[in-house]
């Protein structure tokens, strides 16, 4: 068994012209955070891991005050002043089976983060003197993901070996009571080799 706690502290200055005026933004975040994770061996070849924990993150600079065109992803996008912090709340459990030729590690969680922060996608480009661009504007909404991953090596026989990395990852967006935009889709990776 084991437990955790963390307290962190982050000063940032933000410096803005504003019609030709300089304008100082100065912010102070102290973020907590908590964790506690349990390990049972219930033999030589079979373990199990529960964790839970909490973390909290201030946002970005580009989350609020970004307007304009992002060259990195040729996005257009737009902050928002009146995010305030992410607050996360997260539970994960595994298993880790580990015999001779066979390892397999599947682990299941759930977390659920209290005004998440994200670029929404907006329906409409952001035409400029360099063409349209896709527009994006930073949000916060309330939402969980969900998933499992799952992770398989097994040498079948000598010189075969199965390779298997799967993950899924389901997010809803309790705010608009909708799936969350821009989530990874389902991964199957399998590789066979000799």
């Amino acid at each position: 068994v084991e437990a955790g706690a963390r307290v962190d502290y982050r000063e940032q200055s933000v410096y803005r012209n504003i019609k030709g005026v300089v304008v100082q933004n100065d912010y102070q975040f102290t973020n907590p955070g908590l964790s506690a994770g349990l390990l049972f061996k219930q033999d030589s070849s079979i373990s199990w891991t529960l964790n839970a924990g909490t973390a909290n993150r201030p946002p970005s600079i580009n989350e609020w005050f970004s307007n304009g065109l992002h060259h990195g992803t040729a996005t257009f996008e737009t902050g928002d002043s009146t995010l305030g912090v992410e607050k996360a709340y997260n539970v994960i459990g595994g298993v880790r089976i580990q015999k001779r030729k066979l390892a397999i590690d599947a682990s299941i969680y759930y977390l659920y983060i209290k005004d998440y922060i994200y670029l929404i996608p907006d329906e409409s480009p952001v035409l400029t003197i360099s063409g349209a661009f896709p527009s994006f504007a930073y949000s916060h909404v309330d939402a969980s993901f969900k998933g499992v991953d799952l992770s398989i090596d097994w040498d079948i026989t000598r010189g075969i070996n199965l390779r298997s990395r799967n993950s899924l990852v389901f997010a809803w967006n309790h705010t608009g009571n909708r799936y969350l935009e821009l989530v990874p889709s389902p991964r199957f990776d399998q590789l066979l080799s000799y």
